[in-house]
């Protein structure tokens, strides 16, 4: 009968050298520093027989950061990413609010609410293309800053954009009363009916603004 073979051992990573002691040796918390891996990972490394390093009688796992550097270079540990190019609709740019003096009178009554794009990171919004102190164009978009730069393509003549922020679930609702209220010359006459009610009660600035235009309100007949 075959005698059980006990599993193979890890021993532990002593030093077999030529008798010289190795020099600079680093605590874990020294290698974490030098390679960006956390102290807990370098010591799992270490405990799994993996990672390069030696230990004085037993002890805590020391390091050469230049040995451990050499290692995660040649593992899958160290991965790198050559990068893509910027699609052409993204832009990057800084978030500036709105100066009241500078928005269009039609805008004004929610000018403190407004951001002017270009914006990164700015998310849903109803966006307005204003040339001088005239909108031309009322549009949203759950990401403003690529939209207006393919009206930049496109050709549409703008010098000034602002964006109102708003849920994405509200971008339908919010364009059609401010196209419908403002009437912007490149928007057409096609805007959908709007619950007044609805927009005067999640955005009162906005209501304020369409406050003049009577047809956006949805009545028991049209609903």
């Amino acid at each position: 009968m075959a005698q059980p073979v006990d599993p193979p051992r890890l021993r532990p990573a002593v030093y077999l050298g030529d008798g010289q002691w190795p020099g600079n040796l680093k605590p874990a918390a020294d290698v974490a520093a030098a390679t960006g891996l956390s102290v807990a990972r370098v010591c799992d490394l270490a405990d799994a027989q993996l990672i390069p390093h030696w230990r004085l009688d037993g002890g805590a796992p020391l390091f050469k950061v230049a040995e451990v550097r050499e290692w995660l270079a040649k593992t899958q540990l160290l991965k790198r990413c050559d990068g893509k190019p910027l699609p052409l609709q993204f832009i990057l740019t800084t978030t500036e609010p709105a100066v009241a003096s500078e928005v269009p009178p039609a805008l004004r009554a929610m000018a403190h609410e407004l951001h002017v794009l270009p914006i990164t990171g700015q998310g849903a919004g109803v966006y307005f293309l204003c040339k001088d102190d005239r909108i031309v164009y009322v549009g949203q978009s759950v990401c403003p800053t690529a939209r207006v730069a393919q009206h930049l393509a496109s050709g549409k003549v703008f010098d000034r954009v602002f964006v109102y922020p708003c849920l994405p679930e509200h971008l339908n609702l919010l364009e059609g009363a401010l196209i419908r209220a403002l009437r912007p010359e490149e928007n057409g006459n096609n805007a959908p009916m709007t619950d007044a009610a609805l927009v005067a009660d999640l955005y009162p600035s906005i209501a304020t603004c369409t406050a003049a235009a009577t047809d956006i309100i949805v009545t028991d007949a049209d609903a």
